[in-house]
Formats: C-alpha cells, structure tokens, sequence
C-alpha cells in the first residue's frame, strides 16, 4: 500500500508539473501577444496624432485588458468561459479601436471624435469592471446541486428529435441547396421565406442549433458512458448533420467559431486545450479572422491579398463594435434611453411584429438606420444595449448579469468531464452574446440553454468553492 501511494503521488506531481508548464506556457504566449499588438499600435497612434486623451486611454485599457487576459489564462483558477469574454474585450473594444484612432479610419463611416472616444472607452471600462464583479459574485454565492452529466435517455429523445426537425426546416428554407450558396442566400432563404421574422429566427435556430448541441453532448458524454452500437449510429449521424449545415460557407465566422472550438473541447476533453486555445484565439482573431470572408461572398475579387493585418482591425466591418457604442451614446443623447425597449423586444423575439406593431427593429439596425448608413446588417456590443435602454446604470447592469450567470453556469457545469468542454462553450459563445445584437442572437440562445437544460441533469452535491477539473491534465 506505501509503494502505491508513493507511485500514485508521483503521477500526481508529474500531472501537477505538467499542468503548470502548459499554464504558465500559455500565460506568457498570450502575455507577448497582448503587449506586442498594443505596443505596435501604441507607436502607430502616436505617430499619427501625438499624444492626447483618446490615444493615453487606448493604450491604457489595450495594456491593462491583455496583462488581465495573460493572468487568468496561468491563474489555477482558469476558466475559458472568462477569458473568452476578454478576448472579445480585448480585440473588438479596445485594439480595434485603438487601429482605427491610428489610421484615422471608422469601419463603417462613423465619424469619432477624441471627446466621444475618450467617453466610450470610459464606458467600456465601467462595463468591463461591472462584468468582473459579477463573475466574483458568481463565485462567492453558494450554489447546491451543482454537478452535472448528461442523460443519456434524454439525449437520445433529443438526437431524434433533431434528425426529424432539422430536415423540416430545411425544407421550409429551401432545401439543401442554400447549404451551398452564401451567407446572404441562406439568410433570405431562412428570414425571407413568406413567412415573418420571427419565424425565420425559430428555423435559423432549429438548424444551426440541435445537430451542434447534440452533437457537443454526444462528444462529452462518450467520455463517461459506453455508447452502443445505435448510440455511435446517431453520434455520427449528427456529427455528418451539423458539418453540412455548419458550413464556413452560409454561416457566420463567429458562430462557425463557436461551433468547432466547442466540439474540439468536448472531443479533448482537457483543461490544458483550453487553456492552449487562448493564445491560439487570439493571434487568430487578429491575424487570420479579418481575411476569412473571402470566399464568402458571392461576386467580387475573390482574390486573396494579404495586407497589413492591423490596418484591417481599423478598415474592416467585423470590427464595428466601438464605433456601434459611440453610436448609442449619440443616439441617448438626442433622444434619451429607450427604457428597455430593446431588451423587452429581444426577449420576446418570437411574437412577431404583426402581432406587436411597436416591436423594435434589433440594435444594430437601429443605430444603421440612425445614421442614414446604406448596409445596416451591424453589430451592437452589450454595452450598447445596455446603453440605449437604460443609460449607464444599463451598461452596468447587462454586463454585471452577463459575469455573474456565466460564473455560475461555469460553476454548475463543473466535474471531471463536464467542465473543460462546456467552459470553452461558455467563453465563445461570450462572443454572440458581446458583440449582439441581443434580438439576433435571442432566437439561438434560448434553444441552446432549452437543449442544454434539458438533457444535462443535476447530480445532488453542495458546492462552495471550485472543483477541481481545472487542475487536471
């Protein structure tokens, strides 16, 4: 029995020394990566205009947000469901607009001036502290039954479900040819089929959604059950299924992101992935996300020109998050808050608005149309719906809400198989839910939580403090 111990403790450190190699590995490599995006841009913005107010705040908050980032990425504590959220912050709130105040550029038109951005970068601050208290509240709170695992009968209810649902809205769409047209075919075969809005985002949902959760859960739940000959049957089938109709082809890059990064989790199953994906993400996210579209895109030179990759972050609509923020803040400033317009029409984005003529139009639209801009097919960061409904306190109260119940969720989902794989859901999926618009993204969101509620079910523990999977190889 000593000599087992004494094997058993050495594996253990073995395990803990090599957990700690990759941790502090990965911490330094997206350590460097922050610093030198920054730095590069620091020089770049000086450069070009000097030192005043808006270029001091962008290299603050660009140094401060990527040493936060490099720290919970080595921390012990590390959940990709919070570093998600910051490599969202990071890029598309505070180095992308630090690019575009460099090359005196706005990806979409937007005139920004240094008092407006100064202003904005305040709010995205207030918005990133309020996120931070939330996910520490998020810890602090006692949360019982908190271990999951997936039901296997439940899941198998599910995968039947989805192999009868999704061929129907298929149809309902068009067929499978949309599956291999464009972006902008699919979403008029889905959205403008005849029937409203709001059934356009009850099918768009029912396809992007069910073959990918079904798929995600048969991946994690392999990893504890024997799965039988039928049960490797529907695996495959909704593996063959979400691959066909999450395509890069016809659907969004953040969403095919979220989509294959989660599925590689579930397959790997292990921390040390996850924590591996950050710095991967990020360099990604700057480098190779603004030439991904090319192919895209029916029409056009679908030549690849490799240009300076920072110039896109400034030039580029995908980063239109910052200026979308300015945006609202002009608009509250003219027209005072909506006073929760926006959330209440996002929440009850399935009644459709010939049912409910004073629906609103989702953010991005909104401040698209504001602004007399001819392509209003736009992001609206949190912040801004926040900032449109209620001002301030609204930024501060989305944001707070957004950390405390993805803190939470990270906590529930936490044991030895669950936990690496539904953290990396959690933080890319940040990504939807940061950039917005809330009424976009509404429709997938609650089929993801229904699927997700329904065939994960609860395991009776008592949980106040963090389990240990994080700490795991």
């Amino acid at each position: 029995m000593r000599a087992g111990s004494k094997v058993e403790e050495m594996d253990s450190r073995v395990v803990s020394t090599s957990t700690r190699a990759v941790a502090s590995g990965c911490g330094l490599a997206t350590l460097f990566l922050t610093l030198v995006f920054a730095m590069d841009l620091t020089a770049r913005a000086i450069d070009s205009r000097g030192v005043d107010s808006a270029v001091a705040i962008g290299i603050l908050g660009s140094v401060v947000v990527g040493v936060r980032l490099a720290w919970l990425v080595q921390s012990e504590d590390f959940s990709f469901a919070i570093c998600g959220a910051y490599l969202f912050t990071y890029v598309w709130m505070f180095l992308a607009p630090l690019a575009q105040l460099a090359f005196g550029l706005s990806p979409i038109g937007y005139t920004v001036t240094t008092e407006r951005y100064f202003a904005a970068q305040i709010v995205s601050i207030v918005g990133l502290a309020a996120f931070e208290f939330g996910w520490a509240s998020g810890r602090r709170s006692r949360v019982r039954g908190a271990m999951r695992e997936v039901s296997m009968r439940r899941l198998r209810i599910t995968t039947a479900a989805t192999l009868l649902l999704v061929p129907v809205a298929l149809m309902y769409a068009g067929g499978p040819a949309i599956l291999s047209t464009s972006r902008a075919k699919f979403s008029i075969a889905v959205f403008g089929n005849g029937g409203s809005l709001a059934t356009g985002a009850i099918v768009n949902a029912v396809l992007l959604v069910l073959p990918f959760a079904t798929a995600f859960l048969w991946l994690v739940i392999r990893r504890t059950q024997r799965l039988t000959v039928s049960d490797r049957g529907l695996m495959t089938a909704v593996l063959i299924m979400n691959c066909v109709v999450n395509n890069p082809i016809v659907q969004s890059r953040f969403w095919v992101a979220t989509v294959y990064l989660a599925l590689l989790a579930a397959l790997l199953g292990s921390v040390n992935f996850a924590r591996f994906a950050v710095p991967v993400s990020l360099a990604f996210l700057v480098i190779v996300f603004p030439f991904s579209d090319v192919f895209r895109h029916e029409g056009g030179d679908k030549t690849l020109k490799i240009q300076d990759p920072i110039f896109q972050l400034a030039a580029k609509g995908d980063f239109d998050a910052f200026p979308q923020l300015t945006a609202a803040q002009a608009l509250v400033e003219r027209q005072g808050a909506s006073n929760g317009r926006q959330l209440l029409s996002a929440a009850f984005f399935f009644v459709p608005r010939s049912a409910w003529a004073g629906k609103s139009v989702d953010t991005g639209t909104l401040l698209g149309e504001d602004n007399q801009l001819g392509n209003t097919n736009l992001s609206a960061p949190l912040w801004a719906e926040g900032y449109i409904d209620f001002g301030i306190p609204g930024v501060i109260a989305y944001l707070f809400l957004l950390g405390l119940a993805l803190r939470r969720v990270d906590r529930r989902a936490a044991s030895r198989h669950l936990g690496p794989a539904f953290s990396v859901l959690l933080g890319v999926y940040c990504f939807v839910l940061l950039r917005g618009s809330l009424l976009q993204s509404m429709g997938i969101t609650v089929a993801l939580m229904l699927v997700v509620v329904f065939c994960v079910r609860r395991v009776d523990a008592d949980v106040t403090g963090e389990l240990d999977f994080r700490k795991e190889s």
